[in-house]
């Protein structure tokens, strides 16, 4: 059995005729502004999306000036991703942000790319463009990212280098 998400947006504005107050998800062809969004499974808050506009045709729902906040398991908040566009695909669950993304950690972490997909299966983010990280002792450039939403598993795929801890190294 394929598991139901519990979708409630709330669009303050609307360009699509007709009041659409509060909805439980998009059908057919509509677009919206001050877009706020939340995902759960069983229960649980996966992530709240908030976006200046959107619009959706079928599966695909494109957004401006986006911010999405990801939640761990126990339903705090650990990480907000900022993007200055983004889609999701309502089928998947799954979004790719775009533009200026940066993601900020709850502990400080930072982390800077031009693309970035959250893959809701595996519960990732990846990029296969540049990245700069950064934390409390240590900055990474490089080339494709693996990691957690939170930041705290982080796989830089090549091209590696940085510092921390009063050391350099490269890969």
């Amino acid at each position: 059995m394929k598991p139901r998400y519990l979708w409630l947006f709330l669009i303050l504005s609307c360009s699509k005729e007709g009041d659409l107050g509060v909805n439980t998800g998009f059908y057919g062809d509509q677009s919206g502004t001050d877009i706020v969004a939340i995902q759960s499974e069983n229960g649980r808050k996966l992530w709240l999306l908030r976006a200046d506009s959107m619009f959706q045709a079928g599966d695909t729902i494109r957004l401006k000036k986006v911010e999405l906040e990801f939640f761990n398991k126990y339903g705090k908040s650990q990480s907000v991703l900022h993007a200055d566009s983004g889609v999701y695909f309502q089928e998947s669950g799954n979004m790719v942000g775009m533009g200026h993304v940066e993601v900020l950690g709850n502990d400080g972490s930072f982390m800077r790319t031009k693309t970035l997909t959250y893959s809701k299966t595996d519960s990732l983010i990846y990029t296969e463009d540049s990245v700069y990280i950064k934390s409390k002792d240590q900055e990474v450039w490089g080339i494709g990212l693996r990691s957690d939403p939170g930041l705290r598993r982080i796989e830089v795929v090549k091209q590696v280098r940085g510092h921390g801890s009063d050391q350099r190294w490269e890969k």
